[in-house]
């Protein structure tokens, strides 16, 4: 396998996660706003995927 395959694979394993984690939110009565937040919040944590390079700059940009 190549690194983009394994980058793939890790992305794709992520976004399971996050689906799984938000439809337990939804089911557990949170609104999708809610969940949202919650999701952005644990985003942050090791393992998730870096952004964009200029998502970051941005982002340093506006803080």
């Amino acid at each position: 396998m190549t690194d983009l395959d394994d980058r793939i694979d890790r992305i794709i394993a992520y976004l399971e996660a996050e689906n799984c984690a938000l439809q337990r939110l939804l089911e557990s009565g949170h609104s999708l706003e809610d969940a949202d937040r919650v999701l952005r919040g644990l985003g942050a944590g090791p393992g998730a995927p870096e952004p964009p390079a200029g998502a970051r700059r941005d982002r340093a940009e506006t803080t």
